[in-house]
């Protein structure tokens, strides 16, 4: 949620609560359907704000459980690719038994990784003789894994925040054009009276100070 849309919600809420603390002056609108409404996107608004932000802190929290998990894959790779290069050099697929770059992309280093996993099957013996342990492999295919997952998740929290962001500017466009259908039935009630008209249109009022 933005600092406009925060300040638009705080001037919604005003509203609802001002309504509410002055039902009696409001008893015919109060049961409206724009006022149900306005009620309705309200909450539809407190609702899209805080799967917003839930999905945000699990993107950043995944993001973070990318790096490491990509630093560990990289990790299981190096020792790999040390022994093919002092015993497999001659072979042809050295070019999948290779480390990646440090600032390859996730998705690079996968394919990579995947390639290593892969080339390493045939020459087995060689990486255990030089002293990897046996289950080597499978450690690997673990970490690749892992990485795998943490990729997913990213994009996963990614597009969660990204349609919450839409459906929270959507709510907000409904409430305030339910709010506005709601002053058309609530000027003529505030109109000979000074100032319950005043606190109506100070209820209303979005503070720019948050805006800006």
């Amino acid at each position: 949620m933005n600092k406009r849309q925060q300040a638009i919600l705080g001037s919604l809420v005003r509203s609802q609560m001002y309504l509410t603390v002055y039902a009696a002056d409001f008893a015919s609108v109060l049961a409206s359907p724009p006022k149900e409404d306005l009620d309705e996107f309200i909450g539809q608004i407190q609702e899209y704000r805080d799967l917003q932000t839930r999905a945000r802190q699990l993107a950043k929290s995944e993001t973070s459980s990318l790096h490491r998990a990509t630093v560990a894959l990289r990790r299981y790779m190096r020792p790999i690719a040390d022994i093919a290069a002092d015993h497999l050099s001659h072979l042809p697929e050295i070019a999948s038994l290779v480390c990646p770059s440090a600032d390859a992309a996730p998705a690079t280093l996968i394919l990579d990784a995947l390639a290593m996993h892969e080339a390493v099957h045939a020459h087995k013996c060689t990486f255990v003789a030089s002293g990897l342990d046996a289950s080597f492999d499978t450690t690997l295919a673990a970490a690749i894994e892992d990485v795998s997952a943490r990729v997913r998740a990213c994009h996963r929290y990614k597009r969660q925040t990204a349609g919450a962001t839409r459906a929270l500017a959507g709510a907000v466009a409904r409430a305030l054009k339910a709010r506005r259908t709601l002053d058309l039935l609530i000027a003529p009630i505030v109109a000979p009276k000074t100032s319950l008209r005043s606190g109506w249109d100070k209820s209303k009022h979005v503070n720019r100070a948050r805006v800006a």
